[in-house]
């Protein structure tokens, strides 16, 4: 399973920019088992916790969807296509992780647990 985690980060990485896929990393790693734990500490030991690499699967898609919309969205503001490696794109898709990126992870958990016939924790 190890295996598959690290060919799960190299694949994020290779389709997202490497910021992105950093902040992403660090989000499912850093906050992940300290909130699951912190809310009922005797749940946590019976139910599923996803590992970071199924979160941060989990969210690779949204992200690679507001990557396109920011990318639309500058372009129509200039009238003009917009490179997917502007940074301008890759700042605004961070801005939006980092304003939301609690709620992305809760919601990205509960899709896990539910499809794993886990409740809530």
């Amino acid at each position: 399973e190890r295996n598959a985690g690290t060919r799960l980060i190299s694949r994020i990485r290779s389709i997202l920019p490497n910021s992105i896929a950093n902040t992403l990393e660090n989000l499912a790693t850093v906050t992940i088992f300290p909130i699951s734990i912190a809310r009922n500490p005797q749940a946590a030991i019976h139910k599923m916790n996803p590992s970071p690499e199924q979160i941060i699967a989990e969210q690779t898609p949204i992200v690679e969807k507001m990557e396109r919309d920011e990318q639309w969205y500058l372009g129509e503001c200039e009238h003009q296509p917009i490179e997917p490696s502007d940074p301008r794109v890759t700042d605004r898709v961070l801005q939006i992780i980092l304003a939301h990126g609690a709620k992305m992870r809760e919601e990205a958990i509960q899709r896990l647990q539910q499809r794993a016939g886990n409740p809530q924790i």
